[in-house]
Parts: C-alpha cells; sequence; structure tokens
C-alpha cells in the first residue's frame, strides 16, 4: 500500500493573551518561555514514542529520498521549517500525525494549562507542488481558527476561590517566608518558567522593579517591533518556484536569517544599550533595576520587551537602528521593522498596556505601507525604512488607539510617527528633527510648564494652542525663538512636533533632576 504523506502545521493561539493575563513580571515572563519551548516539547513527544526522526538536524531537504525513507519506514517525520510562530512537519502519514498528536496536547494540558494550540494538516496524494499544498494547508488553518474557540473560558464553580483576571479556580497553595501563595494552574506553570527563566524571587520579578523610583515616578513603557511586509517577502522569495527541494530550502534560510536579523542583532543592540545608559547613569534612575530590560517576546521578527519609560524611545531605536545595519552591513535588502511604544504606570493592566503598543507598531508601519503601494503601482523597490509611534497612557480603559485619539480629538495634530532609520536623512519627519527640536528648547531654557500648557491648549483647539504658544514665547530672546522655528520651517508641522514633544518631553529629553514629571491622572 502506497504512503501517502501528511503535510502539517503547529501554532500557538492567542499568544499575547495567554502571556499577558496577569501583571506579575514572572508569570509573563514564564508565559514567553513555555512558548518559546512550545515546539521543543513537540519534538519531545516524537522522542518519547520512539518516531523515526532525521538523524541529522537541519539536513537538507532532498524530496525524492524523503518520500523513499517515508515508505521504507525508516523515516516518520521531518520539520520543514519553523518561523514565525509555525513550525511546518512533513509526515510519513496521517496515522503519525494523529499519534504524536495525542501525546503532544496531553502533554501541554498537564505542563502548560491555559495554552491553546493549533494543529492543522492536508493528505498530499503526490507532494509535488508545494505551492497548492501549503495553499490548502492555510486554507484548512483559516477553517480550524474559525471554528476554534478562542480560550478564557470562566471554569470555577461559584463556590471556589477563583483568580479574578482569568476567573480559573486557584488550585495551588504553597507557602514562602512566612506568606501564603494562592495561584491557578496557568498562573502556576508560568510562575515556574518564569523562576527558571531568571532564576530570582517573586519580589524581584514585579513590575515595580523597573521604575525610577518608588513610590515617586511609577511610569514603564511596552515597547512592541515587528517586521515590515514579511508575507510579502516570502512570495517574492520563492519568486515563482513550487518544487519542494527549492521552497524547503528557501523558507530554512530565510527564516533563519530572519532569527540573525531580529532575535540576535536586535536583541543584542537593545540590552547593549542599556548597559552603556547603566554605567552612564542616564537620567539618573535610582532603583537597583531601573535599567533592566525585561524581554517579554524575542522570535522572528517579532520583539516585545518592557523597561523603564524614560529608556524607551532610546531602546526602541537602537532596536530599528540595528535592523537596518544588518540590512545594509549584509546586503540583506528585504529587512526592516517598525516599533510601538506604550508608556503607562506599574500597576496599569500589562496586556492592555500591550495591546496598544502593538496599535502604535500598526501606526508606525503606515508609512511603509503607503509607500509600498506607490512602488508597486511604478514598478520600483518598496522602501526599508523603520518608523516609531508611541502613546502615554493617562488614564482609562477600552477603545483601541485610533478610537482614543479620535474621542480626544488628537488625530489630526499628531505628527507621529517618526522615521528611525532607513532612506534619506532629509525626510520631513525623521526623529532627529524632533530631538532638535526637544535640543533647541532645553539650550533656550523653555519653560517645560509653557510646552505643558501649549499641548493643553493645542488639543483642545488649534487657534487656542497657537495663542497659547505666542503667549508662552512672547518674552524669549528673538535669536531664541528664532532658533525654534527654524527646525521646522513649516508652521504646521512645527506646532505637531511640538505637540509630540509637550507628552514626552520630561520623560525622553530632560535631565531627571530637573524634570518634575506629571504622574498620570
Amino acid at each position: 500500500m502506497q504512503t501517502i504523506p501528511f503535510l502539517a502545521q503547529y501554532s500557538i493561539r492567542s499568544k499575547q493573551a495567554y502571556i499577558f493575563r496577569t501583571n506579575r513580571l514572572a508569570e509573563i515572563i514564564g508565559g514567553s518561555e513555555l512558548i518559546a519551548d512550545a515546539f521543543k516539547l513537540l519534538f519531545d513527544c516524537a522522542e518519547e514514542l520512539n518516531l523515526k526522526l532525521p538523524r541529522a538536524t537541519g539536513q537538507e531537504f532532498i524530496r525524492e529520498e524523503i518520500l523513499a525513507q517515508f515508505e521504507a519506514g525508516s523515516l516518520d517525520l521531518v520539520e520543514l521549517f519553523r518561523g514565525g510562530g509555525n513550525d511546518t512537519i512533513l509526515f510519513r502519514d496521517q496515522s503519525v500525525f494523529a499519534r504524536l498528536n495525542r501525546a503532544y496536547t496531553l502533554r501541554l494540558l498537564r505542563e502548560c494549562p491555559g495554552m491553546i494550540p493549533l494543529c492543522v494538516g492536508t493528505a498530499l496524494e503526490e507532494c509535488r507542488d508545494y505551492d497548492a499544498d501549503y495553499k490548502r494547508l492555510m486554507q484548512a488553518a483559516d477553517r480550524e481558527k474559525n471554528r476554534m474557540l478562542t480560550g478564557g473560558i470562566p471554569v470555577s464553580q461559584p463556590f471556589a476561590m477563583m483568580d479574578r483576571t482569568t476567573f480559573q479556580p486557584l488550585s495551588k497553595i504553597w507557602a514562602q517566608n512566612g506568606k501564603e501563595y494562592r495561584r491557578s494552574d496557568e498562573a502556576y506553570a508560568k510562575l515556574n518558567a518564569g523562576w527558571q527563566s531568571h532564576k530570582t524571587d517573586l519580589s524581584n520579578a514585579m513590575l515595580d522593579g523597573l521604575v525610577t523610583e518608588k513610590d515617586e515616578e511609577s511610569l514603564l513603557a511596552i515597547v512592541h517591533a515587528d517586521g515590515n511586509n514579511m508575507g510579502v517577502k516570502i512570495q517574492n522569495m520563492l519568486d515563482g518556484h513550487s518544487d519542494y527541494d527549492y521552497c524547503v530550502k528557501a523558507m530554512r534560510e530565510f527564516t533563519e536569517e530572519i532569527s540573525k536579523v531580529f532575535s540576535v542583532s536586535g536583541k543584542k543592540a537593545v540590552d547593549e544599550c542599556a548597559k552603556a545608559a547603566e554605567q552612564a547613569q542616564l537620567f539618573g534612575l535610582k532603583q537597583k533595576n531601573s535599567y533592566k530590560v525585561r524581554w517579554v517576546v524575542c522570535d522572528g521578527d517579532d520583539a516585545t520587551f518592557i523597561c523603564n519609560a524614560r529608556l524607551a524611545k532610546l531602546l526602541a531605536e537602537e532596536y530599528l537602528k540595528a535592523v537596518d545595519q544588518y540590512r545594509r552591513e549584509n546586503k540583506a535588502e528585504r529587512y526592516s521593522s517598525c516599533a510601538g511604544i506604550c508608556i503607562f504606570h506599574s500597576h496599569y493592566p500589562v496586556d492592555r498596556a500591550y495591546a496598544l503598543a502593538e496599535q502604535a507598531c500598526d501606526s508606525a508601519k503606515d508609512p511603509i505601507h503607503a509607500a509600498a503601494i506607490r512602488a508597486k503601482q511604478k514598478k520600483q523597490p518598496v522602501p526599508e525604512e523603520g518608523w516609531l509611534d508611541f502613546h502615554y497612557i493617562r488614564g482609562g480603559m477600552g477603545d483601541n488607539l485610533d478610537e482614543i485619539r479620535d474621542r480626544h480629538g488628537v488625530s489630526a495634530i499628531l505628527a507621529r510617527p517618526w522615521k528611525v532609520c532607513g532612506g534619506a536623512d532629509d525626510h520631513p519627519k525623521n526623529v532627529k528633527k524632533l530631538d532638535a527640536l526637544a535640543e533647541t528648547l532645553l539650550k533656550a531654557k523653555f519653560n517645560r510648564s509653557n510646552l505643558k500648557a501649549f499641548g493643553a491648549a493645542y488639543e483642545e483647539d488649534q487657534s487656542l494652542g497657537e495663542l497659547e504658544w505666542e503667549r508662552a514665547t512672547r518674552m524669549l530672546e528673538k535669536d531664541k525663538l528664532n532658533k525654534i522655528n527654524a527646525v521646522f520651517s513649516d508652521k504646521a508641522a512645527r506646532f505637531r512636533a511640538l505637540y509630540d514633544l509637550s507628552e514626552v518631553y520630561d520623560l525622553w529629553y530632560r535631565p531627571h533632576s530637573a524634570a518634575q514629571t506629571d504622574e498620570e491622572g
């Protein structure tokens, strides 16, 4: 009987929701670690079942040899490639696929409660046309996603103590340092993984450890970065090929290079920048861990980390510049990234702050998407640029980023997003111009309260803002005012940039000793 290969793809659904269902950093880190190890667990299960795997990890994929080994029974499965949060595997037949899934899902239920795996597959009668087979696999994935429950259903009985965030029963109880702790199965699994990740106790893993000064300034930032137009770049990379040998090799090389560009170069740049900031005592942060970077996700072209709010812009820019530098030095012309920053209080729900950082990242990509459309129309290469957007949470819950900006009437007066790297330096929205404006205000000793007053007035009405600016600069020396105006020759662009500065001037540009940072309402 002829063996019919089975193409399958594994992924974890609602990853960010799973990671951020808590405000405890140890659990956030632990949730990220569990997801990062999810596919390793899959192959651990395969070894426990004595399934036959390739003798050498990452050996070259040759379709005819793989199919011959399947037919002979000397091979049960081979990983085609792993990346973008998915693992694509070719099985000898559907029975092997089903056998591994039973073991894998049971392990996930026991060791990673609350995680939602997705696995789909399709039988390959011929296993010749990679493009057609992969499209069928993606169609199966879309159908399954529409059928699946999203998770988070309350499972606790009304008489049981429950987690107020996930509504899961508090089933794990233990004592530590004379204090009793209660966690759900999901939270306990994340907590254990978090402890193992950075070898620290629960108190040191709280978000409060990253703030500037305890009980004085509790502002943190979550930074989310994502690669630009990666799906389109995959299609371009395959260049119309549909044979398995070419496509699998190309995808493996692509995912490996993505890891080098984003997960290695980008992460290294952020960590080194944070260490340099600590050595220089930048902003004069006083807490022991204020300069630490808590990585949440660093997988493929996706990166998320939490840091002190004062360091957020500096670190986000370093990440984007590292990706751009790799692109230029290695002639890897298809890589760039954009980032979004959300500034929040350490006790604000982290999942909500992450959602706004992700939406700010989407906003930062708008210029890239517009440029891609123009380039396609003109049959020109798409520019690879890194853009940055940010949002400062001042209170309240609900709404997405666009709705918040519309509700406050600021959508039309924001200069954001700003271009950090790539393309020409003389771009009118180059972030260096924003930096130059802030530096000019500092040298002119412009009163910070006047900048705040301008921001509040400009948000209420643009004409009021212009009047407030005229009042604030009336006593300023003419040469200083001329230098301020010269940074942005266009009046409307200057006021939008000033409004952006009014939100983050104290945090990102003024020395800590000179700033009297406003707390959120």
